[in-house]
């Protein structure tokens, strides 16, 4: 997810989730920002940093069986 001087992105998804039992995993583009996801709904899930940053966050979803 591309952050442009942002504290906070919303990720969409193209499928909507069944539920929001899900986790999301981030990938911070350095070690010094903290990153984390404070929303998450059927539809999408919210990355917040610690910073504004302008650099792209990589995120992958998991769900258990």
């Amino acid at each position: 997810q591309a952050f442009v001087a942002s504290a906070n992105e919303v990720v969409s998804f193209t499928v909507d989730q069944p539920d929001t039992n899900y986790v999301v995993l981030l990938e911070t583009p350095d070690a010094v920002t903290i990153m984390g996801v404070d929303t998450k709904t059927t539809s999408s899930f919210r990355i917040v940093a610690s910073a504004p940053l302008t650099a792209t966050v990589g995120y992958s979803i998991v769900r258990s069986v």
